[in-house]
């Protein structure tokens, strides 16, 4: 049944309250032609294109109720919801709001209840895990061979980070050539699992060649995705340090290697003149220390000092819109090789708007810098600046980042961050080595540039201190939840259907009090 003209005008009272809300909601009707036609005439002033959309698409009446069917998104998922609402009421304006914000904040965080998103990864993780070996005995047989082998022990009963761990393992093997994998199942038997490898610890990813244990991943599979684990097998089969001639140095510039699928978001380039040389071979350890999760190469060539400064490293960025590559040339330990790795194959600027950046950041136990703008209109050269810096951020646990003020998830990041103003930008600190998170806040000017540094170093004299609430458990959970709807068109066999699957109800304060 279509809206009435009487009940759209009953809806028109929403405006004011939408209108001062516009950083959050979109509202669209749909009904008729004649009332699409007045809607739009008579909303022209007053809807605000922008954030999360609200979708009435269903009216029908029940005594002095009228239920309204409602789909909406919210900061991470869509919500599907039916309310009752007063037919005679005069101010259902107010309350509507109220209750669409309420109830999709709760949603939007009830949704990623850690139980719920578990039961959804390991319903996933059956589908796909076709090949699990439930008697962990058969691996003696496995990495015997001389060939290059790859073990995931979970347990079923473990939680999503078993589960998440099973589906992209069992994803990533389609695509995997020049390497076995199996998916070993240690529910039945975590005591005889513990042969192979620490029941304290699982999931947990082996890699095995000529039978011995090469290399071990724990709790880094938690982040990964198919393509990540992917990676990290060619890496670990390939040759620790790539052999390069200045006719590869162009396709290592754009990230593309051979043997890849996609162009590599950072790779390092070694430049020498003799592979004798200390500075190569303190390089080359610190690549076989480091060898699965990163990608080496080296240019080594007499005649390298009429084009390049060497000895030195340079770590090619292509997928970065900022910062291209960085490099490094001076402490050659190879305890300052690995930190340097480290630190430069991370985003040098994390988008915070994108939950597994955001979880990289907080992960980090640095203190986080972000500049959240929701016109995207400031210039934020300084902060591209601090995140170049590499000599002052080795030295100052500080991650950096920019949060998109009209992304739904940059807003929940920026809200549980501490920020509780929305139309204007503004450079937000968060310490979360405290027991308590403390944020500071401060509003950007662009006549009196901020002193970054200033900032980060003593916060407490240039802004009040605020309480943070974010939870790296949640935004993890953010994060898997989104890596599920990736892999689920993946599956093997049928997926539940919409609904079938049990879904937190949207709490309604205004609903429980009418």
């Amino acid at each position: 049944m279509m809206f009435t003209f009487r009940g759209f005008i009953r809806l028109l009272i929403l405006f004011p309250a939408i209108y001062a809300y516009r950083q959050h909601l979109e509202l669209t009707i749909k009904g008729s032609e004649e009332i699409i036609e007045q809607a739009v005439e008579s909303l022209q002033k007053s809807l605000d294109k922008d954030l999360l959309s609200l979708d009435i698409t269903k009216e029908r009446k029940e005594g002095h109720f009228v239920e309204l069917q409602v789909h909406g998104k919210t900061w991470t998922k869509g919500i599907d919801n039916q309310m009752m609402m007063p037919a005679q009421k005069e101010h259902i304006g107010g309350v509507i709001v109220e209750t669409i914000r309420g109830a999709g904040i709760d949603h939007a965080r009830a949704f990623q209840d850690p139980a719920l998103h578990a039961q959804k990864w390991r319903e996933l993780a059956h589908e796909l895990v076709q090949h699990r070996l439930e008697n962990p005995g058969v691996l003696k047989k496995f990495v015997a061979g001389d060939e290059h082998r790859f073990a995931l022990f979970y347990n079923d009963e473990g939680g999503m980070a078993n589960h998440h761990a099973a589906v992209i393992v069992s994803l990533a093997r389609r695509e995997m050539e020049g390497a076995e994998v199996i998916i070993i199942d240690c529910t039945h038997d975590v005591f005889k699992c513990g042969e192979y490898v620490d029941v304290a610890h699982f999931p947990t990813l082996r890699y095995y060649r000529d039978k011995k244990l090469q290399k071990a991943w724990t709790t880094e599979l938690d982040m990964m995705t198919v393509e990540d684990i992917s990676d990290l097998v060619i890496r670990s089969i390939d040759d620790t340090v790539h052999r390069v001639n200045e006719d590869l140095v162009p396709y290592w510039r754009e990230g593309m290697l051979e043997g890849y699928g996609h162009p590599l978001d950072t790779v390092h380039l070694f430049f020498g003149h003799d592979e004798n040389e200390e500075a190569y071979r303190r390089y080359q350890e610190t690549a076989e220390a480091l060898k699965g999760h990163y990608t080496f190469g080296a240019l080594i060539d007499e005649k390298v000092s009429q084009w390049a400064t060497h000895p030195a490293i340079i770590t090619m960025k292509p997928q970065d819109t900022e910062t291209k590559a960085v490099a490094h040339h001076k402490e050659w330990t190879v305890e300052a090789l690995t930190r340097y790795i480290r630190f430069s194959s991370r985003p040098l600027l994390h988008d915070l708007s994108k939950p597994r950046e955001a979880v990289e950041a907080i992960d980090s136990d640095c203190v986080l810098l972000f500049l959240f703008d929701p016109k995207m209109a400031v210039a934020a050269r300084p902060l591209y600046e601090l995140a170049q810096d590499i000599e002052y951020r080795e030295t100052v646990p500080l991650v950096v980042g920019t949060v998109n003020g009209t992304s739904p998830f940059g807003l929940a990041f920026s809200t549980w961050a501490g920020l509780k103003q929305f139309d204007r930008a503004q450079w937000v600190l968060v310490n979360h080595n405290e027991e308590i998170d403390v944020a500071y806040v401060l509003p950007v000017d662009p006549e009196k540039p901020l002193d970054l540094k200033k900032f980060v170093k003593k916060p407490e004299e240039m802004a009040k201190a605020r309480e943070s609430t974010l939870h790296l458990d949640f935004l993890k959970n953010v994060a898997l939840g989104e890596n599920f709807e990736d892999c689920r068109g993946m599956a093997s066999r049928k997926w539940h259907e919409p609904g079938t699957l049990p879904r937190p109800p949207l709490h309604n304060e205004a609903h429980d009090e009418l």
